[in-house]
C-alpha cells in the first residue's frame, strides 16, 4: 500500500476517532448512576469502542509505515476485539439480570 494511501486512512481514522470521542461525552452519563438507561449505556459502549479501533489502525498504519510491520495490525484488531467482547459480555450479564428479576406484582 502506498504512503499517500496509508495516510489518507490515517486521517480517516483520526476524524472518525475524533466524531466518536465527543459522541462518547454527549453519551456518558455525568451523574454517577449505574447504568440505568441500558440503551444509552450500549450506545455509549459502542461509539467507545469504535474510538478504539479507531486509534488501533491508526497505531497499526503508523507502525506499517515507519517500521514496515505489517502484522501488527492484526494484533490491534485481536485485542480491540477482546477489550470489546469483555464490554458486551458484561453488558448482557447486566441486562440479563434485570430481564430476569421479577416482582409477584408486575405478574
Amino acid at each position: 500500500m502506498c504512503a499517500i494511501i496509508k495516510t489518507i486512512k490515517i486521517w480517516e481514522a483520526a476524524i472518525g476517532m475524533v466524531v466518536n470521542i465527543i459522541c462518547a461525552f454527549v453519551l456518558h452519563d455525568n451523574n454517577g448512576h449505574k447504568h440505568e438507561d441500558y440503551n444509552r449505556h450500549s450506545a455509549y459502549l459502542h461509539v467507545v469502542a469504535d474510538a478504539l479501533t479507531s486509534l488501533g489502525a491508526i497505531f497499526g498504519l503508523i507502525c506499517a509505515m515507519i517500521w514496515d510491520i505489517t502484522w501488527i495490525d492484526t494484533l490491534v484488531a485481536v485485542v480491540c476485539s477482546a477489550v470489546i467482547i469483555r464490554w458486551a459480555k458484561n453488558l448482557l450479564f447486566d441486562t440479563g439480570k434485570i430481564l430476569t428479576s421479577r416482582n409477584d406484582r408486575e405478574l
